[in-house]
């Protein structure tokens, strides 16, 4: 959740938080007990479902058929499923070639998983600094695993070799948000969940957090040594 990703943000991220939401607002949010916050928002969302005509109004009713219920639903799953601590969902699926595979299948490795988008040239950077994670932890217990949303395999196939992305991804289908993102409550991409090697929810990471991924691998080697 946002005011927890704030807690633990780096001086630019706080910055433009700032700058979008303004300096009272984010110092506000960074003096709430996420613990209390979840909670709160749990018991908001369980309203929202026991009301039924409520639960089935549209969101926006101009621009797309998301009900109300069906977005507490996601946030629901989220705070019940998708917390530090907690047994990673199992996702099955096929990757862009059409193979199928599961989540589960790399238990045992910290898995990096990745919802993302071919959206170029915004991405660039961002694939540059994954493609150096895949670098320095070669031969480690390490993966990144990806969720696309796209419209267009064929487009994801020449993005991945254009910008050399060989990480395997769940294909995910739709420009927007296919049925594993909304199941993981992605509301912006890329949204990144770090993965330990016990299949555990470390959290929800930013970019660039590699300090945090150096720990988890080396907790993953020392396992295999026992």
């Amino acid at each position: 959740m946002w005011y927890e990703r704030l807690a633990r943000g780096t001086p630019e991220m706080v910055a433009s938080f700032e700058k979008s939401e303004g300096k009272e607002a984010v110092a506000a949010m960074k003096r709430h007990d996420p613990a209390a916050l979840r909670k709160e928002c749990a018991d908001l969302m369980e309203r929202i479902l026991a009301d039924k005509d409520y639960a089935a109004t549209a969101s926006d009713p101009e621009y797309n058929k998301v009900t109300l219920g069906e977005l507490a639903e996601r946030e629901l799953f989220a705070l019940r499923h998708l917390q530090a601590g907690q047994p990673a969902p199992e996702i099955e699926g096929e990757d862009v070639d059409g193979v199928k595979f599961k989540l589960s299948d790399y238990r045992g490795k910290v898995v990096l998983l990745n919802f993302w988008g071919y959206s170029p040239p915004v991405s660039e950077t961002k694939y540059a600094h994954e493609r150096s994670l895949l670098e320095k932890f070669q031969n480690r217990p390490f993966v990144i695993i990806g969720v696309i949303s796209d419209a267009s395999r064929d487009r994801v196939k020449q993005a991945s070799e254009k910008e050399k992305l060989t990480w395997r991804s769940f294909w995910d289908g739709s420009s927007d948000a296919g049925p594993i993102a909304k199941r993981w409550n992605v509301q912006g991409w890329p949204t990144l969940y770090l993965i330990d090697h016990t299949g555990t929810i470390v959290r929800e990471i930013d970019l660039g957090d590699d300090k945090l991924i150096e720990q988890k691998v080396k907790e993953a080697e020392a396992a295999r040594k026992k």
